[in-house]
């Protein structure tokens, strides 16, 4: 009779631990993949931010007007 308990709670424990590893494990995953995605999604708006490159805000700034000059 004791060895039966035993073995029972052993399996038990067993079964908890597996399955409170597995969803543990899945947890960290997932939580590592969505800070990669947010990283690399920060990196592409920091990229794509500055499409336009320097933007001259004055067209004639540096043209000559007057040829007799």
């Amino acid at each position: 009779m004791d060895n039966q308990k035993l073995i029972t709670g052993v399996l038990i424990g067993v079964v908890i631990g597996g399955l409170s590893g597995y969803f543990l494990g899945s947890y960290l995953t997932e939580r590592s993949i969505n800070a990669a995605i947010a990283e690399q999604e920060a990196a592409n708006a920091a990229a794509s931010a500055d499409v336009l490159g320097e933007v001259q805000t004055n067209p004639f700034e540096n043209v000559r007007l007057n040829p007799f000059e």
